[in-house]
């Protein structure tokens, strides 16, 4: 189970047609662009919040872009338990009868554990990102205004 958080922006093709047909080229690059800035940032907070211990977790938060849609995930297996954390559980051996290893001082049927606190690093990261993704398409809005108002040199 990996986490996911999609960035959509609702209405882009049509805005680009409008932009189109007003005359104002170039308005699918500026709206491109701010998806993929977006989705980089929130991407590069996710990571700074990780924990990293190895980086294997911070390496699996990957961004994958299909316009006009962003997909922000972390893929590693337990990145959903480390972000929500676990409650107590029990753990029993898959193939053997019991459970051993280096300086236990006897095999064991099962052990309890307790569960693991919560380390929020993937929603926190998509908040703290949020004023610079809100920044971008506010910019690109006004540009695209402007342009579409049909005053040149908006972009």
């Amino acid at each position: 189970m990996s986490l996911a958080i999609n960035v959509t922006f609702e209405g882009f093709n049509e805005l680009v047609a409008d932009a189109r047909d007003a005359g104002a080229r170039g308005a699918d690059k500026l709206l491109r662009a701010a998806l993929t800035n977006s989705a980089g940032r929130v991407q590069s907070e996710q990571r700074q919040l990780a924990p990293h211990r190895t980086g294997k977790l911070q390496r699996s938060i990957l961004v994958q872009i299909k316009f006009p849609k962003a997909e922000i995930t972390a893929q590693e297996k337990y990145a959903v338990f480390i972000e929500e954390g676990t409650g107590p559980f029990t753990i029993k051996p898959k193939t053997k009868k019991a459970l051993f290893w280096p300086g236990a001082k006897h095999p064991v049927r099962m052990v309890r554990h307790p569960g693991i606190k919560a380390k929020p690093f993937f929603k926190p990261g998509y908040e703290n990102a949020l004023p610079y993704v809100n920044a971008q398409f506010e910019q690109v809005t006004e540009l695209l205004t402007v342009a579409l108002s049909g005053k040149r040199g908006a972009y």
